[in-house]
């Protein structure tokens, strides 16, 4: 067994000099989140999921894609009253956060208030206590940097005897090849190893098998991962692996922290919460007692037809519920603390082991690191210091990278590179020189061979090989649709005019028309019997949620289609995979993230999205514009032309008569007309049809074959409001009323007509008789398109952004104001107040601009069981999207 020295002079001094460099840097980042200010998100379709480490679990939909690590601490802002919490896990959209006090078992709508710079800050405190106390520990700290590493040969034979319980207790289903026999010998022999797992080889087994054999061999291990979903799958995998040894029947192998996914529940001794149940029964069933009443009087305070009495009763109750919680949450704590102090095996995040003293206050024989290469290098630094013998490092530096947002030399170096560069491995890699610190696994079985050819052509040297059964595992998925029979697909969309367009706040990339080809193909696949999940991955978080709109448009299930960003996807795999590369005119060059070659974010964002396909993966790309504005050592365009050589290649059309081709079959709420002759008739009928307002941007000369003005006059102007923009906004005629006309520059360049925010007409080439119009009866989707093109005024389209009314004795704004029984109107000029009824509430939400907060749908007033008034979706009971009058004040 290898212990690692206390350091020379020389090592303290480049230590010491490095861990001041990783605070530098995280001070520039926490300077440029600062920026911002804490970021608030909206959140919508609360589930209250149960208990978990004395928390309430909540899942919710976040109103954008959110990017915070996992355990940032949070405020979450629900009846205006805040509680604290943490993030458990981000996928995409999908938020799940642990909250210190149950809110009710649905949630509408809440708003998230997060400070994400509070774990870099606790992490530049650790690096410091480090710096200013050098120790032991500096010699393996500079040894994983690549300062003087020494290796050693694997112990195989070694590894072979400490995985005997292992394999008796698996029985036949304990599998380990030579790779991975290789990697825990290496493990084992080394203070510092670097296990290269590519995608499907088998990582997260090897890196269970080599806790399993650390155990043995008698240490304490501590197992750390950027995300919670990352650390319970190991934990998993190491559970399965020493299910049999005392130190998992006894406790001492323990997930600390909130779990992410509900597959850990096959564990329970994993669960720190668990172990105390058994050792203190009687505590833990005083706490949950105590949690069930408290749960029981949240949701009685909040029944229709209280009392005032009642209310404060109940609310005396919930109060003194909460004290008696107090002191045992207390007591829990402690006994919680303690075991993890004593544990074995401990898995948490990164960022827990930062904040924890339960963690960064001891030391572990050994030190796993999963993930590795989406973790910031300041981050494994830190965890070397907290082995006493060894670090392992899994993970794939051919992967996604980290994020950070400051792009100062020292961030750029220390924060968006990973530790596989700085300790020198990417380079002899690329160089085909071995690297004595590290193994690579490569027999693959994830990836049908097809697939698995590109990735291991383009991305790994031609090093991986594929397992015995892949083939056969992927062939439902291959048989099935799209390209039944074949396991890569490649679509041409350049035919269809799919435009792209930039958000103007964010700048992320979104394309209407490849995101209903990327809904249209995975409503196909589900359909079949061969695929039982399709993720849907882009590169852009405007696409994403564009997409997901759409699905949700359709009643497309969660669990059947996923939709995320590709830094979403990675460590996720899926029976197929639609790429919707969303790139096209008129973008003068494709995006930063699709630029670059080897070793670039384009390289690893294209081996992640094409690496999470099981059976098959599909591809929809402009070919010609990626063509055009891509350079030879771009590997985007090499990786396209990769695909496409090994493809079935189609070039997608719109179906003429609504026939034949990829929409001939029609999809729900989307109609296609090949000409504006064929459209104009429906056009007129769905203007006429306008109950709220019309909204029309024309990027050309407005005329009355585009948009008939006469059916515009005929609508009543004391109900519908007209915006009317974009170039053609000039030869508009006069005499409308109740309208803005403005001249709005922008590079939009399909026509748009928007009708209440729940129909919206896209005229995809607005100069031509012939051109493809689509008109979308899709409430979701269109409201997300009016903020990303912002087609009508910002003040208008944002809800909670309240104008005001007019006060019909002086004409000055009234605004809404609260009393002792809840929201009014005042007028700030004569004092004059006016009650709030649901027609006052509709008429209010009306001139407001304010729409429903989860559909995008016209909302009105409706009154409560108390008396008292809201404003609520008028798709109600599909959308039961609430808010409360005082939210505007």
């Amino acid at each position: 067994m290898t212990t690692a020295p206390i350091a020379d002079l020389g090592t303290e001094r480049y230590v010491t000099s490095r861990l001041a460099e990783f605070e530098l840097a995280l001070d520039e980042e926490i300077a440029e989140i600062r920026k911002a200010g804490g970021q608030k998100s909206y959140l919508s379709d609360g589930r209250y999921l149960g208990m978990r480490d004395g928390r309430a679990v909540y899942s919710f939909t976040a109103d954008s894609e959110l990017r915070f690590p996992d355990d940032t601490t949070i405020d979450l802002e629900h009846r205006n009253t805040r509680y604290s919490g943490i993030i458990v896990s981000i996928a995409g959209v999908d938020i799940v956060i642990a909250l210190s006090d149950h809110i009710g078992d649905s949630v509408a709508t809440a708003i998230l208030y997060t400070e994400p710079w509070f774990l870099l800050r606790q992490l530049a405190g650790r690096l410091s206590a480090l710096r200013l106390t050098p120790g032991t520990h500096s010699e393996l700290v500079a040894w994983l940097l690549g300062y003087r590493t020494p290796s050693y040969e694997p112990e195989a034979t070694r590894a072979v005897e400490l995985l005997g319980p292992a394999r008796r207790h698996r029985g036949k289903s304990f599998k380990c090849n030579s790779d991975q026999l290789r990697a825990i010998g290496h493990v084992i022999a080394n203070p510092v190893s670097f296990v290269w797992g590519p995608p499907g080889t088998g990582k997260t087994t090897t890196l269970g098998m080599t806790v399993a054999a650390l155990v043995e061999q008698g240490e304490s291990v501590l197992v750390l991962a950027h995300s919670n979903v990352a650390v319970d799958v190991a934990m998993a995998s190491i559970a399965v692996q020493l299910g049999y040894s005392v130190a998992y029947q006894g406790g001492r192998l323990l997930r600390f922290g909130p779990e992410a996914l509900p597959d850990l529940e096959t564990f329970p001794e994993l669960h720190v919460r668990g172990v105390v149940r058994r050792q203190n029964p009687s505590l833990i069933a005083k706490i949950e007692e105590l949690e069930r009443q408290r749960r029981q009087l949240v949701n009685r305070s909040r029944a229709e037809g209280l009392s005032a009495a009642e209310g404060l009763r109940i609310k005396d109750e919930i109060a003194s519920v909460k004290k008696e919680l107090t002191p045992l949450r207390e007591q829990l704590k402690l006994k919680e603390a303690e075991l993890v102090r004593a544990a074995t095996v401990v898995g948490c995040t990164l960022s827990k082991a930062g904040i924890a003293p339960e963690i960064f206050e001891r030391a572990f024989d050994a030190v796993v690191v999963d993930e590795a290469s989406m973790a910031y290098i300041p981050h494994c630094v830190f965890a070397a210091s907290l082995a006493r013998r060894r670090i392992a490092i899994f993970g794939d530096f051919r992967q996604l990278a980290p994020i950070a947002q400051a792009e100062t030399e020292r961030v750029q170096r220390w924060l968006q590179r990973d530790i596989f560069a700085e300790a020198g491995i990417t380079e002899r890699v690329n160089k085909n020189e071995p690297d004595p610190r590290m193994v690579m696994l490569t027999t693959q079985h994830r990836m049908h061979p097809a697939i698995a050819d590109v990735v291991n052509r383009l991305f790994y040297g031609g090093r991986l090989r594929n397992g015995s059964n892949v083939e056969d595992q992927a062939a439902p998925a291959v048989a099935a649709p799209p390209g039944s029979g074949r396991p890569l697909v490649f679509y041409d969309l350049r035919p269809l005019g799919a435009h792209c367009f930039s958000d103007k706040e964010t700048h992320s990339r979104f394309n209407p028309v490849s995101a209903l080809a990327a809904v249209q193909l995975a409503r196909q696949a589900v359909r079949s019997d061969g695929v039982d999940t399709v993720g849907i991955v882009t590169p852009y978080s405007a696409q994403s949620r564009l997409i997901r709109r759409m699905l949700k448009d359709m009643h497309l299930p969660d669990e059947r289609v996923r939709v995320a960003t590709v830094h979403r996807f990675q460590g996720s795999e899926n029976h197929g995979i639609i790429f919707d590369a969303v790139e096209g005119e008129p973008q003068n060059k494709p995006g930063k993230l699709l630029q670059g070659g080897m070793d670039s974010t384009a390289m690893r964002l294209a081996n992640v999205a094409l690496s999470r396909a099981q059976g098959k993966f599909v591809g929809l790309f402009n070919r010609a514009f990626f063509t055009e504005h891509l350079g030879y050592t771009d590997i985007f365009l090499t990786f396209i032309r990769d695909l496409a050589e090994r493809s079935h290649v189609e070039s997608l059309r719109w179906p003429q008569k609504m026939s034949g081709g990829l929409f001939g079959e029609g999809m729900p709420g989307v109609d296609v007309y090949t000409s504006r002759q064929e459209a104009f008739t429906r056009i007129d009928r769905d203007l006429l049809a306008a109950r709220e307002e019309i909204a029309i941007y024309w990027p050309t000369r407005l005329t009355d074959a585009h948009v008939s003005f006469r059916s515009l006059l005929q609508c009543d102007p004391s109900k519908v409001r007209f915006y009317i923009s974009g170039a053609g906004a000039k030869t508009f005629p006069t005499g409308l009323k109740n309208a803005q006309i403005m001249d709005i520059r922008s590079s939009v360049s399909v026509g748009l007509i928007g009708i209440d925010r729940k129909r919206l007409w896209l005229a995809l080439d607005p100069t031509s008789e012939s051109a493809v119009l689509l008109r979308l009866e899709l409430p979701q989707t269109a409201s997300l398109l009016y903020a990303l093109w912002r087609i009508v005024p910002e003040t208008d389209l944002a809800p909670g952004k309240v104008l005001q009314m007019t006060c019909q004795a002086c004409k000055q704004s009234m605004w809404v104001t609260t009393g002792k029984y809840g929201a009014y109107l005042k007028c700030q000029g004569c004092g004059l107040t006016r009650n709030m009824t649901p027609a006052v509430a509709s008429e209010l939400a009306h001139i407001s601009g304010i729409t429903c907060g989860r559909c995008g749908a016209m909302v009105k007033g409706r009154k409560g069981g108390y008396g008292g008034v809201f404003l609520g979706c008028t798709r109600y009971p599909d959308c039961n999207w609430i808010m409360r009058l005082e939210d505007l004040v």
